[in-house]
């Protein structure tokens, strides 16, 4: 399969794009395991004994917080860039509200 993260880095550079991952996944393939809001900053475990028709949330995997503290930061920064106000907020150092996060 795909490496997520590596698939990221094509799109920026082959269209010129600045996608935005909302959620990192906890695994690959047969090890996948949920996935990392990066909104929330919370694992999303999906219970296997239901198929995944209930879910959890957890703390983020220790070996994963890094990686989801800097792709939440590239989100935070993205969101901030949709308006002035938001803009001004950030560079003020105030925490965004999830809402606002959504809304941008």
């Amino acid at each position: 399969g795909a490496n997520f993260l590596k698939v990221v880095d094509q799109i920026k550079v082959r269209l010129g794009a600045n996608p935005v991952p909302l959620q990192l996944a906890i695994g690959a393939e047969e090890n996948f395991t949920g996935v990392v809001d990066l909104v929330k900053m919370k694992a999303i475990n999906w219970n296997d004994s239901d198929q995944g028709v209930t879910f959890t949330y957890e703390d983020i995997p220790a070996d994963m917080q890094d990686l989801a503290d800097e792709w939440h930061q590239n989100l935070i920064e993205s969101a901030a860039e949709a308006s002035e106000e938001l803009m001004e907020k950030y560079l003020g150092g105030e925490e965004l509200t999830e809402e606002e996060i959504k809304k941008a």
